[in-house]
């Protein structure tokens, strides 16, 4: 009966799941077409185990149209390869849709972010719908703008939510048309068996042409 008392003490332990830093960066490289119009080229690297594997490379390509100041719709296809423990890569095909909309009240923007992905692998596809708020606010006689946000992950195939993320980032324009931006970002699994935490620490530039 003790044996039986300590075990189920330990169980809860046993379903905390795993935490893991991990590094994410990425290059975008954007060009408008005309007023409406926009396209998008993004190469982006990931580390994960505390940074110490690759976890995964990725091409996107995405095409924008801006309907007016508040509403944009976009589509893009991005090219995955990921990386097990193993370091075995695992293709995957990623196509997605969005529609933004924005709103500016005074200094701050708000903005949310409606997307249904389809991504496929090997063995299985996934599809998902991913609803992200976002808050920025442009700090006066300064271009420092913050920003906050949270995203949802809902697997239309169970349909439940998988993951959540909450990201605090920090821009800066380099140049006319290049910015660079540094975030920090955890994600959190649920409504799995062993849900895993990753704390993210992300840097990426842009560039538009």
């Amino acid at each position: 009966m003790k044996k039986l008392s300590i075990l189920c003490c330990l169980l809860p332990l046993f379903a905390i799941g795993q935490d893991d830093f991990q590094l994410w960066s990425k290059v975008e490289l954007g060009y408008k077409i005309n007023k409406k119009v926009s396209v998008e080229l993004t190469e982006g690297f990931r580390l994960r185990e505390n940074l110490s594997l690759p976890s995964k490379t990725f091409t996107d390509f995405k095409v924008t149209y801006k309907h007016n100041k508040k509403a944009r719709i976009s589509t893009g296809y991005r090219f995955i390869q990921s990386f097990n423990l193993a370091q075995d890569i695992r293709l995957r095909h990623r196509w997605y849709v969005d529609v933004a909309l924005r709103k500016k009240i005074n200094r701050c923007n708000f903005s949310f972010r409606s997307r249904i992905q389809s991504q496929k692998g090997f063995d299985h596809l996934e599809r998902y719908y991913r609803g992200k708020i976002s808050a920025s606010y442009n700090i006066r006689k300064t271009p420092l703008e913050p920003t906050i946000s949270i995203e949802s992950f809902l697997n239309l195939q169970s349909p439940q939510f998988d993951k959540f993320r909450y990201t605090a980032a920090l821009s800066y324009p380099l140049h006319k048309k290049v910015q660079a931006s540094l975030y920090y970002r955890v994600q959190q699994e649920i409504n799995v068996s062993f849900p895993n935490t990753f704390y993210i620490l992300g840097a990426g530039v842009s560039c538009d042409f």
